[in-house]
């Protein structure tokens, strides 16, 4: 079996199981925060060590954990993973179970980048905007990017609308090199 398959099942038996006992809220806090943990590059290490014992692993990452307060299910869903040699896939699985929460949850993840933080009442619009054509919940993350000048990106799944000066330069240049 792919790893795409194995994650995808881990993905969807955690989501299936926390729908069905009503705490999928609960738990998709604790894999956004075990996402977060993953990112850890010791801790990765860790995890994908094959000389380093399951007990071990589990160990560390508990203790880890618990300074988060995660609930205990999401401790047996990750000794589960272990237990089945699979801890490598962590990051990936808590990934695809947050995908299938947005999916659920019908929530659109609008990514923004500008030169400098943009304001409550650009953020306000932006929201607005597209809340009116998107017909889902939106999510706003936003990052700063020095190199675009002015103005802003903003990315919506597979679709980028660049609206920086950097852009417009580079379209004024490709202009001015072809001879029009």
């Amino acid at each position: 079996m792919n790893e795409s398959t194995i994650v995808t099942r881990y993905a969807k038996a955690l989501f299936e199981l926390s729908k069905e006992r009503n705490i999928l809220e609960d738990i998709k806090n604790d894999v956004a925060k075990i996402l977060n943990l993953c990112k850890n590059k010791e801790l990765k290490n860790i995890l994908q060590s094959p000389t380093i014992k399951s007990k071990k692993k589990i160990k560390v990452f508990v203790s880890l954990l618990t300074n988060y307060i995660v609930r205990k299910d999401s401790l047996a869903f990750i000794n589960l993973l272990v237990k089945n040699n699979r801890e490598n896939l962590l990051a990936d699985i808590a990934r695809k179970f947050l995908h299938q929460y947005k999916k659920e949850k019908n929530i659109k993840t609008i990514y923004i980048a500008s030169v400098s933080p943009i304001s409550k009442n650009t953020e306000k619009k932006i929201f607005n905007a597209l809340s009116e054509n998107l017909d889902a919940n939106i999510e706003i993350k936003k990052k700063i990017d020095k190199s675009l000048i002015g103005g802003l990106i903003i990315g919506l799944d597979n679709y980028q609308y660049d609206l920086s000066v950097k852009n417009e330069l580079f379209k004024i240049k490709n202009t001015l090199l072809k001879g029009g």
